[in-house]
Formats: C-alpha cells, sequence, structure tokens
C-alpha cells in the first residue's frame, strides 16, 4: 500500500475487530491480512496468553495446552491493537 492509504486505512481502524486470513506463521506469531489487503501480525503474547509450539513442517502453531492450531489459510477474528505509520506496521490480537 500507498504510505498515504496505509495511514488513511491503518489509523481508523484500532480497536476494531476483523475477519482474517492467516498468510504466514511463524515460531513469534501469525502474520494476517484483511480482506481490505491491510496485513498485520499477531504476536505470540496476544495468542490466548497459552503457550504455542511451532512446527516447521506443518507451519502450524499448537497449543500446548488447548491444542488449538493455526495454520495458513485458516480464517479467525482479529484486533487492531496497535498501528505504527512509522513503521508501516499493524499489531492484532486474536478476538
Amino acid at each position: 500500500l500507498a504510505e498515504l492509504e496505509f495511514d488513511a486505512i491503518a489509523l481508523g481502524l484500532f480497536g476494531e475487530v476483523f475477519t482474517g486470513t492467516i498468510s504466514g506463521v511463524v515460531p513469534r506469531g501469525l502474520h494476517v491480512r484483511l480482506e481490505n489487503t491491510l496485513e498485520g501480525f499477531v504476536r505470540f503474547d496476544y495468542l490466548h496468553g497459552e503457550y504455542h509450539e511451532f512446527d516447521p513442517l506443518t507451519q502450524t502453531l499448537v497449543g500446548e495446552e488447548t491444542g488449538r492450531t493455526y495454520r495458513i489459510g485458516q480464517q479467525l477474528r482479529v484486533r487492531v491493537e496497535e498501528v505504527d505509520p512509522r513503521e508501516r506496521s499493524v499489531s492484532f490480537s486474536i478476538a
């Protein structure tokens, strides 16, 4: 997204809840893309307060206590927690 587009879209979304699609899974969290093409990141500490094990073979995060699994292509509800226009980054939590 162009810088002005990013600012206009992201800054107006703080605290809002959306359905997004997991576009990447890494040991420290999830990359999630919203329908409006905005992409953000769900950090480990925003994953329901539970430790998650990263499986590099299946590209999944699996909850140690609940077994809740996150994988690429999965849809989930996310809340916009932080917007940093300077870094052009958005942080989500699981809603």
